[in-house]
């Protein structure tokens, strides 16, 4: 469902005389949608063309909604001697919630350079569930399943049941002193998540082209190299945890703001590739899984980075036995 608002806002007073008031429209291609939906949005100012528009710049994101494009469309003189002032963004949201996009501002300057403001009305968008509706709970989960059957068992087969059992009570005892020769596995001391971290690294770059399917393929393992790698070296849960609640953790993480604000920025650029299917600007695949690496190579202890034997590069290893700065992150 497409919304359009018109809002006409006072024309200059003074300087350059106006033939109309300027005409702002805000116009939205749905109100509802669903999370990953892109939502295009457009602002249209009709205005005298004695004076100068100037409109107010917009950040990442609006009203919660994340920006994924914004341009200028066109800037042009229409056939009753106005001009056209338009632009559009094109929005996503990764959370269920009501949104509101706030209003959008401008100002018209005249020939004496004399300012007077414009603006257009907000507008509000609701992000719904991708789940069946609640209201049909038949389709929230599948049936139950029937039980097994029972088919009748003829004497002589206890006979090859009794002859598999023993079988199987064999295997398992040369099983058993086999590996009672040589330390069981589950002695073995698990390896620190900065190895684990390398090595699954190393397995990405080798197995996956990271232009497959736009790199999702690519973002979606980077993004959980990262996540496991926090929640073994510093015991969060970050694995089941959408990028909105990792971020609120982050201004306490143990390691420095550049690094914070890196992890912030690469998990919600990989939502949207994951998620929106946005495709990844060539060459910044291979760019994110070298601050990865070096992400990985600054936070782990010297104790660890002297011993470590992986595929990774160690140079750069700090002083100190805590996540001290090797020169700064990448």
């Amino acid at each position: 469902m497409a919304l359009s608002l018109m809002v006409a806002v006072l024309g200059p007073a003074g300087g350059a005389a106006a033939d109309a008031d300027p005409v702002v429209t805000l116009s939205i291609s749905r109100t509802e949608g669903t999370v990953g939906d892109q939502i295009d949005l457009t602002l249209k100012v009709r205005y005298d063309p004695a004076l100068r528009i100037v409109s107010v710049p917009t950040g990442p994101s609006l009203g919660g909604l994340d920006v994924l494009r914004d341009s200028l469309v066109s800037e042009d003189r229409l056939a009753d001697s106005s001009k056209l002032y338009e632009r559009r963004w094109r929005l996503a949201a990764f959370a269920l919630d009501t949104f509101w996009i706030p209003a959008l501002a401008g100002e018209l300057v005249d020939s004496s350079g004399q300012r007077h403001p414009w603006r257009s009305d907000s507008l509000q968008v609701v992000i719904h569930s991708v789940l069946p509706a609640e209201a049909n709970p038949d389709s929230l989960d599948i049936s139950g399943l029937k039980g097994p059957y029972e088919a009748p068992v003829p004497i002589s087969a206890w006979w090859y049941a009794l002859g598999g059992l023993l079988l199987t009570a064999m295997m398992a005892w040369l099983v058993w002193r086999k590996l009672r020769r040589r330390p069981s596995e589950a002695d073995q001391p698990a390896a620190p998540p900065w190895e684990i971290a390398f090595s699954q690294l190393k397995a990405l770059r080798t197995g996956v082209d990271p232009d497959d399917d736009g790199g999702r393929i690519w973002y979606f393992g980077l993004s959980e190299i990262l996540r496991r790698y926090i929640d073994a070296r510093y015991g969060w849960n970050t694995i089941d945890q959408t990028t909105t609640e990792i971020a609120r953790r982050l201004p306490v993480a143990p390691f420095n703001g550049q690094h914070r604000e890196r992890v912030q920025e690469f998990l919600r650029h990989a939502d949207l590739i994951r998620y929106a299917r946005t495709p990844a600007q060539r060459g910044r695949p291979e760019i994110d899984w070298e601050w990865m690496r070096e992400f990985v190579e600054y936070t782990r202890p010297r104790a660890a980075a002297e011993t470590t034997v992986s595929g990774a590069s160690s140079e750069g290893q700090s002083d100190a036995t805590t996540d001290q700065p090797r020169g700064g992150p990448a």
